[in-house]
């Protein structure tokens, strides 16, 4: 798969979780080094060539063609064009977004996102806004994350928030950020990168077995997300998971590849797994529907990699899972939905 390729259909993915095109192309820009105008442009799954055809739909009086935004998206680089004022307004329109969103690359010579101007702001508005305000102002900053990261990075917040209040214990300061995870044993924290697999029986080709590696977060209440990673599987899943103690109850979501045999259809179902009392593996079955219609289920296990879940780690397993001769045909191959 191409890099072209590969960013579209990351920007397709979002588009489908319901990412608004400003939080697609900030992820673009992130994940990719996309610049900010071809990152809105990709973020609704244009060429060059669409964007200039749909311009001149809206302003026929101005026509502009596929040249015309290879220029400006080249610029601030040595043989890119500045877009004009006029332009600016125009593609802010045709895309959707905020001015901003379009010049998100070039140095910002104002206070840093974390200046004195934010911090106050964030103060006034915790000190001065009634909690359904303050409500409202969490959920419209939650809109521009990932539909199907939103509960999970809003629950981790909370419990950042509240571990960062000081308590008193009998009239002694508790230091903040006490560790909310340290309190359980080692054997209990389910947080960090895991190799999962799961099978189903395919009617032309029998037994298949599909290789992810997922970032795994569980939060004080004790809900579980579960994520693939990038490239370690070209048809990413997604578990939303309840722990009981040892038993872990969800569903999960698997979104096929789109220039795959299912054309980027989306599968899911419900799953239960168990986990090892090392807490080092989980075992189960998932089950879902298949093509025909019919309900299936297969194996379903998790093994623990590492417990650290950063930016580092997660770049170190940002490549395919599946070993050699596995079954798990790389590129386009089947999902739970084949039978």
């Amino acid at each position: 798969m191409s890099r072209r390729s590969e960013q579209l259909r990351f920007a397709r993915s979002l588009r489908d979780a319901g990412a608004t095109p400003p939080a697609t192309a900030r992820q673009l820009r992130d994940r990719f080094g996309v610049r900010a105008l071809a990152a809105m442009r990709l973020a609704h799954g244009w060429s060059q060539a669409d964007a200039a055809t749909e311009w001149t739909r809206r302003w026929p009086e101005a026509p502009r063609t596929f040249k015309n935004f290879s220029s400006w998206e080249n610029w601030p680089g040595p043989t890119g064009h500045a877009p004009s004022l006029d332009v600016i307004d125009r593609l802010s329109r045709l895309y959707r977004c905020a001015a901003h969103d379009l010049l998100a690359d070039l140095p910002d010579h104002g206070p840093g996102a974390d200046g004195p101007g934010d911090v106050e702001a964030l103060a006034w508005q915790v000190g001065n806004l009634e909690l359904p305000e303050l409500t409202r102002a969490v959920a419209h900053w939650a809109e521009l994350v990932p539909e199907r990261e939103r509960r999970a990075w809003l629950l981790k917040l909370s419990t950042a928030a509240a571990a960062a209040a000081p308590v008193q214990v009998d009239g002694v300061p508790v230091s903040a950020l006490t560790p909310v995870y340290e309190a359980r044993s080692a054997q209990d924290r389910l947080t960090g990168i895991w190799l999962s697999r799961y099978q189903y029986v395919s009617t032309t080709r029998g037994p298949i077995q599909r290789h992810h590696h997922v970032t795994v977060f569980e939060n004080s209440e004790n809900q579980v997300g579960i994520s693939s990673i990038e490239h370690s599987n070209d048809s990413p899943v997604q578990l939303d998971l309840v722990r009981d103690r040892q038993v872990l109850t969800g569903t999960w979501t698997e979104f096929t590849a789109v220039d795959g045999h299912y054309r980027g259809a989306r599968y899911h179902g419900a799953i239960q797994l168990v986990v090892d009392p090392t807490g080092r593996s989980a075992r189960g079955r998932w089950v879902g529907y298949d093509r025909a219609g019919d309900v299936d289920s297969g194996p379903w296990e998790l093994t623990l990699l590492t417990t650290g879940s950063g930016p580092g780690a997660v770049r170190e397993h940002a490549r395919p899972a599946a070993p050699p001769n596995s079954g798990d045909a790389p590129g386009k191959g089947p999902s739970p939905g084949e039978r």
